[in-house]
C-alpha cells in the first residue's frame, strides 16, 4: 500500500473510532465518518466496504 493510501486509512479509523464512541455502534453512519475523515464516500468504501468492516478494524490493528 502506498503511503497516502495507508494514512488515509488511518484518518478513516481514527475519525471511525470517534464516530461510533459518540453514536454508538448501532447508530454510526458511514457518512459521518467520511466528513470527519474528511474523505469521500467512495474512498471509504474502497478501504472498508461496510459499516461492520470499518468498526472491526481498529480492534484487529
Amino acid at each position: 500500500m502506498a503511503r497516502d493510501s495507508i494514512e488515509s486509512r488511518e484518518r478513516i479509523l481514527e475519525a471511525c473510532e470517534r464516530c461510533i464512541a459518540r453514536s454508538g455502534l448501532a447508530a454510526f453512519r458511514m457518512q459521518d465518518v467520511a466528513r470527519e475523515a474528511g474523505v469521500s464516500i467512495g474512498l471509504l468504501a474502497y478501504h472498508f466496504g461496510t459499516a461492520m468492516v470499518c468498526s472491526r478494524q481498529r480492534s484487529i490493528t
